[in-house]
């Protein structure tokens, strides 16, 4: 009996939720007990309303630049060309008529003769073996050997040669002669002409122990 009773209350539960279900399923949306407010904070100024998406009219691009392009770049980084000054002179000046400083080039050869000491006529000389003879080259600044003697030779001045602590005898030399043997190159007699010599060049040798003036 009691079980009867049990299966009633169930069946009369069921049948309830199955109405329930179908009165929900049917019908129109779930109405809430209270309706929807929209709550605005106190004090706030209220949102803008609504503009609906079809009043919205079209965006208006702006225009498309021209890309730049090498010919672009190189018109806008080109340095304008620069005038001449108002005034400047074209024409190169003549020169022709210009004199230029001559150099003394017999002031060059006695700049290289320390305390010269120029006798009061020329003086004979004797060297007992072969000896080099020398001369500066006033053009190119250097001493250059020409050739070698023995015997006799007349000498006009002593000097040192400038650095160096040897006595030197200045000797004058007729090299077209080929005074006292001395056979000089041709190139250096070539370089003599240059420096402005015809027939007489002043040269030198350095004297030792053994070369003395002659007795008289």
């Amino acid at each position: 009996m009691q079980r009867l009773i049990v299966f009633a209350v169930l069946l009369l539960v069921c049948t309830g939720c199955a109405g329930t279900l179908g009165a929900t399923s049917g019908g129109g949306p779930l109405r809430t007990s209270t309706p929807r407010v929209n709550v605005q904070p106190t004090g706030a100024a209220p949102a803008p309303p609504l503009v609906p998406f079809a009043t919205v009219g079209p965006v208006t691009l702006p225009p498309a630049t021209t890309p730049l392009t090498a010919t672009t770049v190189a018109s806008e980084t080109a340095v304008p060309p620069v005038s001449p000054p108002v005034g400047a002179p074209t024409v190169i000046p003549d020169l022709g008529g210009v004199q230029l400083p001559q150099v003394n080039l017999r002031d060059r050869w006695r700049a290289q003769q320390i305390e010269r000491a120029p006798l009061a006529a020329p003086q004979v000389y004797v060297a007992p073996s072969y000896t080099v003879v020398y001369w500066f080259d006033p053009l190119f600044g250097t001493i250059a050997p020409v050739g070698e003697l023995k015997g006799e030779f007349d000498v006009q001045a002593t000097f040192r040669v400038r650095g160096q602590w040897i006595e030197a005898l200045e000797i004058p030399l007729n090299f077209s002669a080929q005074q006292y043997g001395v056979v000089i190159p041709e190139a250096l007699v070539q370089r003599m002409r240059a420096a402005g010599l015809t027939e007489w060049a002043e040269v030198f040798i350095y004297r030792t122990r053994d070369i003395l003036p002659k007795p008289r």
